[in-house]
């Protein structure tokens, strides 16, 4: 039976698990009534890029030119892609046009995230916490997805409300701890599975992604590899493409004042290597320090630091809680806030305000935490109760009993 994932990375593994990838594609030319599957125009991944910019920029949720021009095609491009495939079920996790796309055709869906996606639960925990992220827009009601695109779904007939319901599906999986939900009213169509991917819990799941993930960058290997003098930390900062090139900066000067053994994710997206050694006023990064560009296997670096600095993303924040590690994090988006709140309520870490995100405040804090036992003590007791969730198993469950469901509707 066909069944369509709306996610967009790790191709190989789907692959090996014996599925097929089939990209977005405009079929055919607007206002054909056939679709030749041999007429396709597959659509470019700039329009996300640009979608993602906008989010972290504070522009509102709109897309900046020439790409507010393309939310309309590239929904097309979904819809047109779901309804040559006829999927008994779609499976996706962030995508808006997915969901609005199976809503138009009428095919039922489950979306995954890391925190659950019904509007009734994003307006009650998270439009509130706008002001308290250093990437957010300061707008209570600034929904988290692109205007442009819920323009282009409403041109196409769809009917589901407003851009906040854009994420509305049939059952929600949340790649989440259960306990981090303890006395909230979740719908019933909405299940806290814990994490799924690799690192998580699983050894099945850690076995076959484990080796298909890259190598260790050799320069990366120095650092994880040399013995550092009595007191030297090893940390690894990443803000991901979520953060700015000032909240990088940062990270990076506590590092060097603090002569820390540093591995320094510099996603080209937020800004070069070059541009951050400009912008370290004629200062040398010293031989302690590493700074890449490329894709870094944080399942394989994180149990070979003592400390995480970090954005509050969910996927990291799980790599560093099932690693055992503390962190000390600066929330970027307001899902990320929440994350970064609930390691400080278990204790595992700090949540700095953005105010406070200057190199010899971070510095502090990655102090404190190392100092103080009860952050690691806390880090090990997280990183044992996640060992015991099932998230692949009991996510592959409920998506397989929907199936069922509908199958025999």
């Amino acid at each position: 039976h066909r069944m369509a994932d709306g996610s967009s990375s790790y191709e190989d593994l789907v692959r090996d698990a014996g599925f097929r990838v089939h990209h977005f594609a405009i079929c055919g030319r607007e206002g054909d009534d056939d679709v030749d599957q041999e007429e396709t125009e597959p659509v470019d991944d700039a329009l996300w890029h640009a979608v993602m910019e906008a989010e972290r920029s504070g522009s509102g949720g709109y897309l900046p030119p020439p790409y507010e021009s393309l939310a309309r095609p590239y929904l097309r491009a979904v819809i047109e892609t779901l309804r040559l495939y006829n999927p008994t079920i779609v499976v996706h996790g962030l995508f808006p046009e997915v969901s609005v796309a199976r809503a138009i055709l009428g095919i039922p869906s489950i979306c995954y995230g890391p925190i659950p996606f019904n509007a009734t639960w994003r307006r009650r925990n998270l439009v509130s916490l706008d002001n308290h992220c250093a990437g957010g827009t300061g707008r209570k009601h600034t929904a988290p997805t692109c205007f442009s695109m819920y323009q282009a779904a409403l041109d196409y007939g769809w009917e589901g409300g407003g851009p906040m319901e854009m994420l509305e599906a049939d059952e929600y999986l949340v790649c989440d701890s259960r306990d981090n939900y303890d006395g909230q009213d979740l719908c019933k169509n909405t299940h806290v599975i814990g994490p799924v991917f690799t690192g998580s819990s699983h050894p099945s799941t850690d076995k076959k992604i484990g080796y298909m993930l890259p190598s260790i960058p050799s320069d990366v290997e120095v650092i994880l590899s040399r013995t550092p003098r009595p007191g030297q930390p090893k940390v690894l900062v990443t803000m991901a493409s979520s953060g700015g090139r000032e909240h990088l900066l940062e990270a990076i000067k506590a590092c060097i004042s603090g002569e820390y053994l540093a591995v320094i994710a510099a996603p080209r997206k937020i800004c070069s290597i070059q541009n951050i050694k400009d912008s370290l006023e004629g200062k040398d990064l010293p031989d302690s320090i590493v700074m890449i560009d490329a894709f870094l296997p944080y399942c394989n670096i994180i149990p070979r630091v003592d400390i995480v600095i970090c954005h509050g993303g969910q996927g990291t924040i799980q790599s560093i809680v099932c690693a055992g590690k503390p962190l000390v994090g600066l929330a970027l988006q307001r899902e990320q806030f929440f994350n970064l709140k609930n390691i400080e309520r278990r204790r595992c870490g700090i949540c700095m305000k953005k105010k406070q995100w200057f190199a010899a405040e971070i510095k502090d804090n990655v102090r404190k935490v190392l100092e103080c036992p009860k952050y690691q003590e806390a880090a090990d007791t997280v990183k044992d109760e996640m060992s015991k969730l099932n998230g692949p198993q009991k996510g592959s469950s409920i998506i397989f009993e929907s199936l069922k469901r509908h199958l025999e509707l």
